[in-house]
C-alpha cells in the first residue's frame, strides 16, 4: 500500500513535470529546430555536471543517510552541517571556475564563444540551484513525500512560465537562460521548509565538517559523481560525433529521441528515489532486501513495458505532437531505443540497490563499463548503419549492463553482510 501511495505521488509530480516540459519542448522545436535542440542538450548536460560537482554528488547519500538517522536529531545536525559546509565550499570554487573560463566553456559546449553570457548567469545562480537540491534531498529522506511532491510541482510551474516567456522573446538565448535559472524560485520555498524542519527538531546548523559523516557521504558521492559526469560526457561525445560525421540536424533528431526516453525514465527514477532508495537504506536484512527488490520489479516491469508499447504504437502522433512533422525522420529510432529503455528500467532497480548499500567501487566500475561500452558501440554502429546505429548501441549496452547488474546483485546478496 505504501509503495502504491508513494509511487502515485511521485508519478503525479513527474507527470506534471513531463507535461510542462513537453509543451516547452514543442515550442523550442518549432522556434529553434533540431540544431537548436542539440545545443539545448549540450547545455543541459553541462548544468548536470556542474550541479553534481557543486553538490559533491551528495544527493542520494543525503536521502539515504537522512532516512537512516531521521529519528536521531543529533546525528541529523552533524550530517546536515557537514553537507552544507562542503556544498558551499565546492560550489564557490565551481562558480569561480565557470566565471573565469566562461569564454572557454562556451566554445567547448557550443563551439561558439557568443553564448558566454549563460555561463556568467550560471556562475551566480549555481549557489541557489545546489542548496535547493540538498534541501529537496533532505525533505525526501525525511519521507515528507507530500511536501516534496508539492515543491517539485511548483518548480515545474515556475520553470514552465519562465521558459515560455524567455523562449518567445529571446529564442535560443532565452531557452538557454531558462535552463540556468530554472530552480531560483523553488529555492525560497525549499529553504522555508528546511528552516521549519530545523526549528521543530531543535537542530542547530553550523559550519563545520565531521570526518565520520563526511566519509559516509563520500561513499555515495563517488557513485553520484561517476554517473553524473560520465553520463553527460558520453552524451556530449555522441552528439558531437553525430554532428561532425553526419550533421547537426541528425544530432538534433537523436537528442529528440533521447529526450523522449529521459522523460519516460524520469517516471521510473522518481518512484525509485522516492520509495525504493529510502526503503532499502533502512534495512540490512537480506530477506527484506530481496522482498523489496522483487516487489519493485513486479510493479515496475509490467508498468514500464505497457507504457513503452503505448509510446511505440503512437510514435508518429507523439513526434508530431511533441515536435513537428519535420521530425518524422526519427520514427525508425523508436524500436531499439524503447527496447533499451525497458532493459534500463530493470538495471535501475539493481543500481539503486548498490547505491543504498554504498557499494561504491562496484557501482563506479559498472558505470564506467556501461558508458564506455555505449560510446564505443555508437562509433562502430553509426559508421555501419548511420543514425539508427545509436539506438542499436543503446539497446545492446543496456542488455549487457542489466545482465551484469543481476549477477553482481545476486552474488552480493549471497556473500555479503549489510550490517
Amino acid at each position: 500500500m505504501r509503495l502504491l501511495k508513494t509511487a502515485s505521488l511521485s508519478i503525479l509530480s513527474t507527470v506534471f513535470k513531463i507535461t510542462t516540459a513537453l509543451v516547452v519542448n514543442k515550442m523550442m522545436s518549432i522556434m529553434i529546430g533540431p540544431t537548436g535542440l542539440a545545443l539545448i542538450g549540450q547545455f543541459q548536460n553541462f548544468i548536470q555536471i556542474t550541479n553534481t560537482i557543486g553538490t559533491v554528488g551528495f544527493g542520494s547519500g543525503i536521502v539515504s543517510l537522512t532516512s537512516k538517522h531521521r529519528k536521531n536529531c543529533a546525528e541529523l545536525e552533524i550530517l546536515w552541517s557537514t553537507t552544507l559546509t562542503c556544498v558551499l565550499f565546492v560550489t564557490s570554487v565551481t562558480s569561480i571556475i565557470i566565471i573565469l573560463f566562461n569564454n572557454e566553456f562556451s566554445y567547448l559546449v557550443f563551439g561558439d564563444s557568443s553564448y558566454r553570457f549563460v555561463f556568467i548567469i550560471l556562475s551566480v545562480v549555481i549557489f541557489f540551484n545546489n542548496i535547493n537540491l540538498i534541501f529537496l534531498s533532505i525533505i525526501n529522506g525525511l519521507k515528507k513525500i507530500k511536501r516534496y511532491v508539492l515543491l517539485l510541482i511548483l518548480q515545474s510551474i515556475y520553470s514552465f512560465i519562465t521558459s515560455i516567456v524567455l523562449i518567445f522573446y529571446f529564442k535560443i538565448d532565452g531557452a538557454l537562460t531558462s535552463l540556468a535559472i530554472s530552480q531560483l524560485f523553488i529555492f525560497t520555498l525549499s529553504t522555508k521548509t528546511f528552516i521549519r524542519i530545523v526549528k521543530r527538531s531543535n537542530i542547530s546548523i553550523k559550519l563545520g565538517v565531521n570526518k565520520n559523516f563526511l566519509k559516509k557521504i563520500l561513499s555515495f558521492s563517488g557513485m553520484a559523481l561517476t554517473s553524473a559526469i560520465m553520463g553527460p560526457l558520453s552524451l556530449f561525445f555522441v552528439r558531437n560525433y553525430l554532428g561532425e560525421n553526419l550533421n547537426w540536424s541528425y544530432a538534433g533528431y537523436w537528442q529528440s529521441i533521447w529526450y523522449i526516453s529521459s522523460m519516460y525514465l524520469m517516471l521510473v527514477t522518481g518512484v525509485l528515489s522516492t520509495y525504493f532508495l529510502p526503503k532499502l537504506s533502512e534495512t540490512d536484512n537480506k530477506n527484506s532486501i530481496k522482498e523489496e527488490i522483487i516487489k519493485i520489479l513486479i510493479f515496475i516491469i509490467p508498468a514500464s513495458s505497457f507504457s513503452l508499447l503505448i509510446i511505440y504504437f503512437f510514435r508518429e502522433y507523439l513526434v508530431t505532437a511533441l515536435f513537428s512533422k519535420d521530425f518524422l525522420i526519427m520514427l525508425p529510432l523508436f524500436k531499439w531505443q524503447l527496447i533499451g529503455d525497458c532493459l534500463k528500467v530493470i538495471s535501475y532497480v539493481f543500481s539503486y540497490f548498490l547505491i543504498a548499500k554504498s557499494k561504491t567501487i562496484i557501482f563506479i566500475f559498472l558505470e564506467f563499463f556501461y558508458f564506455l561500452t555505449f560510446s564505443i558501440l555508437t562509433i562502430y554502429l553509426v559508421d555501419l548503419n548511420g543514425l539508427i546505429g545509436t539506438t542499436y548501441a543503446y539497446a545492446f549496452s543496456n542488455l549487457l549492463y542489466m545482465l551484469v547488474m543481476i549477477v553482481v546483485t545476486k552474488k552480493l546478496l549471497i556473500t555479503r553482510s549489510f550490517n
